[in-house]
């Protein structure tokens, strides 16, 4: 198993607002593409979705505090 099938590369987590988004499939980590992912999660036009067991676990391996 590969990297790519185990875990989103890059996932932000508001467990305040019970939301997470996770970084299109496919996309290259870049330093652009990390701010530009971080700055729409930060003023809320990044598409989220409601934080769930299932979706939860799925993002553990990319948590980071921001």
């Amino acid at each position: 198993m590969g990297l790519d099938d185990a875990v989103p590369l890059l996932t932000a987590i508001d467990i305040a607002g019970g939301q997470l988004s996770v970084m299109e499939d496919g996309a290259e980590i870049t330093e652009h593409s990390v701010i530009s992912f971080v700055t729409r999660f930060l003023d809320g036009t990044l598409p989220t979705t409601d934080i769930t067991a299932n979706n939860l676990h799925m993002a553990a391996g990319t948590m980071s505090m921001i």
